[in-house]
């Protein structure tokens, strides 16, 4: 049945190519035909339907009104993808919309791009399931882009276009760049990234030709201009863990770089050529981490390259994450003290941004962790960052029942257990708070990293504190199949042992509401009031 709705597609358009005159019904029942093999489920089939609808609109829409011409086409189909609740039958009604002619587009092309970007942005309820409508959505918004660049000749239209990119086109991308949807198929939300790489790069280079003929910069707020934004983007991309995302986001960053029209409104222009210059075997390798290194030295870009890589290195320990862990390490090595700080803050900065995101939080904890027990970070003895760190660790712990989260936690905690006063009391004492978490594998985890931290103590602690009383309560309880009478009393002697004050358990105090006497609720107050 397949090959059969492939092949009337195919018909059709040839029909159409060759002009053949026919009577209006037959031209109706072609568009019926063109529409209903629209929501069919397979993309190849979608992707004949589309050509057959421009060969349709060019040989047979396009001599008459031009008010007629978009209520067949955009206006129809924007109708449809408005009705459709099923997302999966209204993807080729997306991309014939984007497909539309230019001149169908051009007096309508808010309207059109409002209804994609619909489609195209994450609503939050079910994601997962509206995925390959959003992957259809840039593609029609990539069409769109083509379709009105290529055609625009006059100056209101190149006016009309600047402004279409920079107001609603650029910032709708920039959106659905950032899907990180992710259900039973995996990160699913990458097949919408790679797909608004490319309607990025479209998008940039119609405004490079835009600008090459109007010679004014509309970013002159003060603010990061959306070049800059964009390009920033796609760097995080080409530091991403997934491999075909990392090396066409790379591609196509060194496609929009010889865009000479852009430089002007692109910061460090001349730097980003030097990196991405070379040929383009660094693409092929994992040594793309190593050879976009340079990136961290650039402050407009430093936080998008590092939050790409420690998605990378902050993975489940394969190949790539030893690549991206080695050529972060390498980097702060050569950087100094200065730049460890400088990465550690954005990481802080990236981990305050996104929290509740576990898919975000639990790399980027894990890359921090790389940065103590590799780079020497509680060297630094930055107070201030240590505790911004156990501010966002401890945070993500509240009420979090994500296994995984909880465990990057503690690690995170049990490294800050290294720093100095008053960091090492407030990080130990969450440590030891730990111990009586809902979860049994939660619990038996912060024990072990705080036999570990007991078992390095110098002897000027050793001293100060009942290490050996809590280095036999630690091993001795079984804090994950134990009772929790005896968990919860082997935690209070270890906050004894040292010196530390348990938390107080905060308990809820009733509040007594005064019964008013109503007199319609009360017969004794009604039989009061009547005087018997």
């Amino acid at each position: 049945g397949t090959i059969i709705y492939e092949a009337v597609c195919c018909f059709l358009d040839g029909v159409c190519r060759a002009h053949v005159k026919l009577p209006e019904s037959v031209v109706s029942r072609i568009d019926h035909c063109i529409s209903f093999s629209l929501k069919h489920l397979s993309t190849l089939v979608q992707d004949y339907a589309v050509t057959a609808f421009k060969s349709l609109c060019s040989a047979y829409y396009a001599s008459i009104p031009i008010e007629t011409q978009i209520e067949v086409t955009a206006t129809k189909y924007m109708g449809l993808i408005g009705k459709e609740r099923n997302s999966l039958l209204c993807q080729g009604y997306i991309l014939a919309l984007g497909s539309c002619p230019a001149n169908i587009l051009w007096p309508c092309a808010k309207d059109v791009l409002d209804c994609l970007k619909t489609k195209a942005v994450p609503c939050g309820e079910d994601d997962g399931a509206e995925v390959e409508a959003r992957v259809a959505a840039v593609k029609g918004i990539t069409f769109m882009c083509r379709t009105l660049s290529d055609s625009a000749e006059t100056e209101e239209q190149r006016k009309s276009l600047t402004g279409l990119l920079y107001d609603k086109m650029i910032p709708c991308l920039l959106e659905t760049i950032n899907d990180y949807t992710i259900d039973n198929r995996g990160d699913i939300g990458s097949w919408v990234r790679h797909e608004s790489m490319e309607a990025i790069e479209v998008s940039l280079s119609a405004l490079g030709s835009v600008a090459g003929e109007d010679d004014r910069s509309p970013s002159t707020s003060g603010k990061r201009s959306i070049e800059t934004t964009a390009l920033g983007a796609l760097i995080k991309q080409s530091l991403e863990k997934i491999d075909r995302i990392r090396h066409a986001a790379y591609l196509h960053t060194r496609k929009i770089l010889s865009i000479k029209s852009m430089a002007k409104n692109v910061e460090c222009w001349t730097e980003l050529q030097e990196i991405y210059e070379p040929d383009a075997d660094h693409a092929g390798s994992g040594n793309l981490f190593e050879h976009l290194l340079e990136i961290l030295r650039l402050e407009p870009y430093r936080n998008c390259a590092i939050q790409g890589l420690a998605l990378s290195a902050g993975g489940l320990g394969d190949s790539v994450s030893q690549t991206a862990v080695g050529a972060m390490v390498k980097s702060v090595n050569e950087g100094g003290d200065s730049m460890l700080l400088t990465v550690a803050w954005e990481l802080q900065a990236i981990l305050a941004r996104n929290a509740g995101v576990s898919r975000v939080v639990i790399p980027v904890m894990r890359t921090i962790d790389f940065l103590f027990s590799k780079a020497g970070l509680i060297d630094s003895g930055d107070v201030k960052l240590f505790e911004a760190l156990l501010a966002e660790a401890w945070g993500s712990t509240r009420g979090c029942r994500d296994i995984v989260l909880l465990q990057v936690a503690l690690s995170l905690i049990a490294n800050l257990t290294y720093a100095k006063d008053p960091v090492f009391t407030a990080s130990f004492y969450k440590l030891i708070a730990s111990l009586v978490n809902r979860y049994p594998k939660i619990r038996r985890c912060a024990a072990e990293h705080l036999y570990m931290r007991i078992i390095s103590f110098e002897e000027e602690e050793e001293e100060k504190f009942d290490v050996d009383r809590a280095t036999e309560l630690v091993t001795e309880v079984s804090w994950d199949t134990g009772a929790a009478a005896a968990i919860k009393t082997a935690r209070l002697d270890l906050f004894a042992c040292f010196g530390m004050e348990p938390p107080k358990k905060i308990e809820t105090s009733k509040v007594q509401v005064e019964k008013k006497d109503n007199a319609m609720t009360s017969y004794a107050s009604l039989v009061a009031n009547a005087g018997y």
